[in-house]
């Protein structure tokens, strides 16, 4: 009977323990708790500062052996984070040490469960990553790296077969940081709990940035019984980024799997770089900094404070640890801004008001003269380590509870002292945040601008881009506020930016949809009004990072301090310390950047299309990115010896002859090239969609009645548009960034109502301008189904439709033209602007090939039986009319085909390339003395590069610009300006005209096209160049050969 009982009992307890029930359960409520302060009155289970320990003993029953630990804690603090926490608690024993303390994850299907209250917060269940071998009378510990933590209770499982073995991965670089050309190691661990040993084989892979696996290598570990081995791998870093080293192993069919993050940058380290960099950090808690690129360090949440430095009493100063902390930094090559902030208790106007950092710290001191003493004894101290004081810390946003004229005079008595300690300290000020705007224009107008040496600010735009919460515009906004107040020549300092992101659950990082799956419920889709601090993926934070420091620096801005190091919610390191993403990005452009001056941007004609440029002597670097969503094209010519660089800093392969196309994203790009590379970039698209947003205001009527944005859907859809209230009102988009085509122009509008879906067309007026002509054109219908005005579905929508109209046939558009819409009559809502490029094509034309040479004789009148082209037209006149679009020649110098034009013809022959022109200018010739086109003359364009650069639109090698002034009578014709070597002509007066023929050098072997122009300069007084007309191109063929015609060889000979 005794026997049946006792094989019952071991049947029960053995399926708890397989089932994954606990063998022990301890109380959090019966813990022991260490180190906490004197006077602590929480409950003994919770962890309310980060130094306490909580300490149980393990039952004496406990058989000896491995176990898994489950603990019931507090996971989060925060509803946008249920398990901020979690990765921050421990568990070891005393046997074991905390240096080998257990982690924890949320445990899988058991998510946390939000508690009610005041201050609510979430609670569930973790579990450790791996088994611990304990046993009964054990003194077991936990504790948490964080304040407000608690543990309710920890419940001992028993562990399974594939706990006897536990595996782990290291490196012994300080924050697996490896600079470029090292070896990476890796120290493979596998600790045995079997009583025999254990012979295992497995791989080692290591998986480059892009995610493509490298290298892998076959790992061979013999574990002795109960015992430890350890085997170092390494791994040649020769690609900048985040690599992932991945172990694999399996024993008796259980498989291993564990994974280490390492990070390889090529930037020098801090005392390599310039003092004028840019790029400047947080410290947080850190007292040694990792070499990811940055120069500058600002301490701030660091401790370093007034109500630090002078705690207890008036002159009772203890600066111990900020010497400390500086004497590091400056040791390991970093330059240092302190912040002058927080009055202490003693000597602030409010001593009753508790704050976290001691009582009435944001308020102003009873006694200016306490801080006046403060500053003199900080600067005095640091004088020659710290060169830039800041005063105060976002004073607009509660860490200041006194007003602007109050910082005001705090700022007056630092800039003060500093004139007297030492000319070479600078004074940072203003320090707003938020609506940084209002607050500077504040102090400004109360006179802060004659108190400072550099102005700050702090631009968070988390968790948007730079670009979509228009950081561009504020910039621009700060310098005119700056202007207006007399201080527009300060240096600009944005001294405080950051990134929400989560932290990682394991070492890779999270992905967009992980971030959106540990949403808190309710909140989308509307995340910036209901989630505002929302995490942002690591991935995009890095591109963000970056796109941030270059945008700040086009817009003026000097340094830029990234915040933070190691915070909870905006990291730039991981918290096995290893550098995340937005860190090795910040390497990459600190390294492209270091030495350079910013230049200019390249306007492509979008505003989100971004390509500014930086230089140093005669290299010119250029960083490209699209700041919307997917990708834009953007065609450039040959490459030459110039290089491209990933976001991350490594070689991106391109074909270094031939026109480039670039695909434009997110992650910046940095290229190395002539200047003439960057001045031809164009938007390589077919298809272009210019948002309303890049209009321009070409006309407002009414001021009070403005042209402006209306972006309600209710009203207008999912759409953004602009309202032209009064007739006459205009907008306009100007093309900058576009290829010279034929495009078809389609415009959103508001065209009608339901049932009449065009019935308010007619009010819109639709120009086309270039310089000071402008064409009107026609709107018409879509037949495009996707495009056909639709109903906005509302009532509030009024039974509106929007929809597209379209320019019939196609238009000849270039860089620098502009499309403007008008309102004719009512009230116009105008959208997005689309351009789509026909593939048709005003100058490609046929090149005939004739088996003989003609005669080169300056007899022009026959052309050989070819087909001549002509230059007769009102439109290909350059210079001698006031609109070349216009029906009427009325004041105009061309005074039609009679007065100056031609005819050509263009043929390969066997020795190059044959030229006949017919030229009709009646009266006297006038070829000038000086300047070949300022009199009569014909300039021959030719653009004869290789098969893969001809249209490029910059002049090199290979293009050539030929002069030919009409020969006097008896002598021969000659050639001027860039000519071929070898080229020939003959030329002659003739009734009403001249003539000529040329014969050019070409080697036909392999060329299917090649680029031809012709232009005529007339003088008819004698004082100079009335007119120029040119067949293909415009009057600035000179420098850009995309404008001449194209020729297509034909094989037949005539």
């Amino acid at each position: 009977m005794v026997k049946r009982w006792m094989m019952a009992s071991l049947a029960v307890l053995m399926a708890r323990v397989w089932a994954g029930e606990p063998v022990a359960v301890l109380a959090g409520a019966k813990a022991v708790r260490l180190h906490a302060a004197a006077g602590e009155t929480s409950p003994p289970h919770v962890i309310r500062t980060g130094k306490e320990v909580l300490t149980w003993t393990l039952p004496a029953d406990l058989p000896k052996g491995m176990y898994r630990v489950e603990m019931n804690v507090r996971t989060g603090n925060t509803d946008a984070n249920a398990l901020n926490v979690v990765s921050r608690y421990r568990f070891w024993t005393d046997a074991l040490g905390e240096e080998e303390a257990l982690t924890f994850r949320g445990k899988p299907g058991a998510p946390p469960k939000r508690t009610p209250g005041k201050w609510p917060h979430h609670v569930g269940v973790v579990e450790g990553l791996r088994a611990v071998s304990l046993s009964g009378g054990q003194k077991i510990l936990a504790g948490a790296k964080s304040s407000w933590a608690e543990v309710n209770q920890v419940r001992i499982l028993r562990a399974q077969e594939e706990d006897s073995l536990a595996f782990s991965l290291s490196t012994p670089r300080e924050r697996h940081l490896y600079r470029r050309g090292e070896r990476m190691q890796v120290v493979v661990r596998a600790d045995s709990f079997l009583a025999a040993p254990t012979a295992l084989t497995g791989r080692l892979v290591l998986s480059e940035p892009t995610g493509k696996q490298a290298t892998a290598k076959v790992v061979h570990l013999v574990v002795p019984p109960g015992g430890t081995r350890k085997l170092t791998v390494a791994f040649p870093a020769t690609r900048n980024g985040l690599h992932i080293a991945r172990f694999e192993t399996t024993w008796r069919g259980h498989a291993y799997e564990r994974e280490l993050a390492l990070a390889v940058v090529s930037v020098a380290k801090a005392p390599q770089l310039p003092v004028a960099s840019p790029f400047g950090v947080h410290s947080a808690g850190l007292m040694e900094m990792y070499q990811t690129g940055f120069k500058w360090v600002r301490l701030w949440d660091t401790g370093d404070t007034w109500n630090r430095h002078e705690r207890e009493s008036k002159g009772a100063f203890d600066f111990s640890k900020t010497a400390t902390k500086v004497d590091r930094f400056r040791e390991q090559g970093f330059e240092v801004l302190g912040v002058l902030a927080y009055t202490p208790a003693w000597a602030t106007t409010r001593p009753d008001e508790p704050h976290y950092t001691g009582a009435g710290a944001p308020y102003p001191p009873k006694n200016l003269a306490d801080w006046r003493d403060y500053c003199r004894e900080y600067m005095t101290r640091f004088r020659g380590r710290i060169r830039h004081f800041e005063v105060w810390n976002e004073p607009n946003a509660g860490f200041f509870k006194g007003t602007a004229a109050e910082y005001v005079a705090l700022q007056k008595v630092a800039y003060e002292v500093s004139r007297e300690v030492g000319p070479e300290i600078r004074i940072v000020a203003g320090s707003g945040t938020g609506d940084f705007l209002s607050w500077t224009e504040d102090i400004l107008s109360k006179g802060a601008g004659a108190y400072m040496d550099i102005l700050s600010f702090h631009a968070y735009t988390t968790p948007s881009s730079p670009e979509a919460a228009n950081l561009e515009g504020r910039l621009r906004r700060l310098h005119e506020i700056a202007a207006k107040h007399g201080v527009g020549d300060l240096p600009v300092w944005n001294t405080e930016v950051g990134y929400w992101s989560d932290r990682r659950a394991g070492v890779r990082p999270a992905t967009a949809a992980e971030v959106l799956a540990r949403a808190p419920e309710g909140l989308a889709p509307n995340w910036l009004a209901s989630w505002p601090y929302r995490p942002i993926p690591e991935d995009d934070a890095a591109a963000f990072t970056v796109r941030h420091y270059y945008l700040n620096v086009a817009g003026g801005v000097e340094r830029l301090f990234w915040y933070s190091s190691v915070t909870s919610s905006l990291p730039l390191l991981c918290r096995d310390s290893s550098p995340r993403l937005a860190a090795l990005a910040v390497a990459a452009a600190a390294e492209q950047l270091a030495g350079m001056v910013y230049w200019q941007r390249v306007d492509l004609g979008l505003s989100r299309l971004h390509l500014h440029l930086w230089r140093r002597g005669e290299t010119v670097r250029g960083v490209l990115w699209y700041a919307d969503r997917g990708t834009k094209g953007v065609r450039f010519p040959s490459l030459g010896a110039g290089t491209i660089l990933d976001i991350w800093g490594n070689p991106v392969p391109v074909e270094a002859k031939g026109k480039l196309s670039l695909e434009a994203w997110r992650d910046p790009l940095t290229i190395t090239a002539p200047a003439a590379f960057f001045a031809a970039a164009k938007v390589d698209a077919s298809e272009l969609v210019l948002p309303v947003t890049d209009c321009f205001v070409a006309r407002e009527v009414t001021p009070a009645r403005p042209v402006k944005k209306h972006t309600s859907p209710l009203h207008h859809g999912d759409r953004q548009v602009y309202g032209l209230p009064d007739r006459g009102d205009a907008l306009g988009w100007k093309l900058r960034g576009i290829r010279p085509s034929y495009y078809e122009v389609m415009i959103e509008l508001r065209t009608g109502v339901v049932g009449n879906l065009y019935g308010v067309l007619g009010t819109y007026e639709l120009s086309h301008r270039r310089g000071k002509q402008a064409e009107l054109l026609e709107l018409a219908p879509m037949a495009e189904e996707k495009l056909v005005p639709k109903p906005v579905g509302t009532p509030e929508g009024q039974r509106r439709v929007y929809g597209h109209a379209r320019v019939p046939g196609s238009l000849w558009l270039e860089p620098g033209d502009e499309l403007v819409v008008a309102n004719a009559g009512g009230f116009g809502f105008v959208g997005s602007l689309m351009l789509r490029e026909t593939g048709k094509t005003r100058r490609e034309f046929d090149l005939p090939s004739l088996a003989q040479m003609p005669a080169l004789d300056g007899d022009a009148a026959d052309f050989a039986g070819l087909e001549p082209w002509s230059l007769n037209r009102r439109r290909q006149v350059a210079i001698g009319v006031a609109d070349p679009f216009a029906s009427t020649a009325e004041g105009d110098a061309w005074r039609g085909p009679e007065d100056l034009s031609a005819e050509f013809v263009a043929a390969r022959v066997p020795a190059g390339l044959y030229v006949a022109v017919r030229v009709t200018d009646p009266g006297d010739l006038r070829p000038a003395a000086r300047g070949a086109w300022s009199g009569d003359c014909l300039e021959l364009f030719l653009d004869l590069r290789s098969e893969d650069e001809v249209g490029l639109d910059a002049v090199g090698a290979g293009t050539y610009q030929i002069f030919l002034r009409p020969p006097p009578a008896g002598r021969p014709a000659k050639l001027e300006g860039r000519v071929p070597e070898g080229a020939r002509v003959a030329a002659r007066a003739c009734d009403g005209g001249w003539q000529a023929k040329f014969l050019i050098p070409v080697d036909w072997a392999g060329r299917q096209t090649l680029g031809l122009d012709l232009a005529l300069d007339d003088d008819d007084t004698g004082k100079g160049r009335k007119a120029q007309i040119i067949w293909q191109g415009t009057g600035d063929n000179f420098q850009n050969p995309s404008l001449y015609g194209r020729l297509r060889i034909t094989p037949a000979a005539k």
